[in-house]
């Protein structure tokens, strides 16, 4: 699995600067705010799936953010550009959800979506953390 991970990551690291970055608010911004972004296509679903769905968007956002900032800085991120990036994933969750309370696309604005973006972004900085931690790098 590391490897797999290795191999995703160096592939993801020969993209310009800020490729990832963008493809993903692009594909985030068409999830979120079209009117019926999968069509008529109904996709069996637990309780709290679209919860669980919002946590993964924004945390892979934050990994991309993070990714990018370091490759713009020809390094790894640290701490504080990591910091930095889940943040702005979680606003972003944030201004979305006010986007789809002032569009009238049938998308609702949900408060509980905002904790699960800014929860998504946040598991993404502890993991970052963690890792630093446990590989004795505390910046």
């Amino acid at each position: 699995m590391k490897r797999l991970m290795d191999v995703a990551v160096r592939w993801l690291q020969r993209w310009p600067k800020w490729t990832a970055t963008a493809l993903t608010v692009g594909v985030i911004l068409w999830l979120t705010l079209s009117s019926r972004p999968v069509g008529d296509v109904d996709v069996p679903v637990f309780p709290g799936v679209d919860k669980a769905v919002h946590g993964i968007m924004f945390g892979w956002l934050a990994t991309m953010l993070i990714m990018d900032w370091g490759k713009q800085r020809g390094q790894r991120a640290g701490l504080p550009g990591a910091f930095v990036c889940a943040v702005l994933s979680a606003a972003f969750g944030v201004g979305i959800e006010f986007l789809q309370a002032s569009m009238s696309l049938g998308r609702s604005y949900e408060v509980a979506d905002m904790y699960a973006d800014a929860a998504g972004a946040g598991a993404v900085y502890a993991v970052f953390v963690l890792r630093r931690l446990l590989a004795g790098r505390n910046t």
